[in-house]
């Protein structure tokens, strides 16, 4: 995990690979003040429907279906306090590095619908390239080619 202010690697398990390839991420975005007048409209699961359709999960999982005994290096204990939310409150970003199949995206999407179900939070799934994508096409539109 990179802690936005101290600048610093903890990893969710003991061999994080810092290969950009192999990570995702979640962002809290703000959308606009249509997009909430519609979202007020509707009950509180329908709510939660559009969140989890705009968040661009890969597929919808929870820590309900997350099996901790898989991956033991994984820490449990980190996992389970991301979980609480409290990071965003403290406007953290998440990233989570590692290998293949050590569970970066199904802990990603458990958090983020953790956000949405229990926070009611916006929340936007992306994997590591979509993320680079999205940032090289930002810096094009304010830097040009150069």
């Amino acid at each position: 995990l990179v802690h936005p202010r101290r600048q610093h690697i903890q990893p969710l398990g003991p061999q994080p690979l810092g290969l950009l390839q192999h990570g995702v991420g979640l962002a809290h975005p703000r959308t606009g003040a249509e997009e909430d007048l519609q979202l007020a409209s509707l009950s509180r699961l329908g709510q939660q429907r559009i969140r989890i359709r705009a968040a661009r999960f890969p597929a919808v999982k929870s820590f309900d279906t997350f099996d901790f005994t898989a991956i033991p290096s994984l820490n449990k204990m980190l996992v389970l306090e991301l979980a609480r939310c409290g990071y965003i409150l403290r406007r953290e970003n998440i990233i989570a590095l590692g290998n293949s199949g050590t569970g970066k995206t199904h802990v990603a999407t458990a958090l983020g619908i953790q956000a949405i179900e229990h926070h009611r939070r916006k929340v936007r799934f992306f994997s590591t390239i979509e993320l680079v994508n999205a940032l090289e096409q930002v810096w094009q539109v304010f830097h040009g080619n150069n």
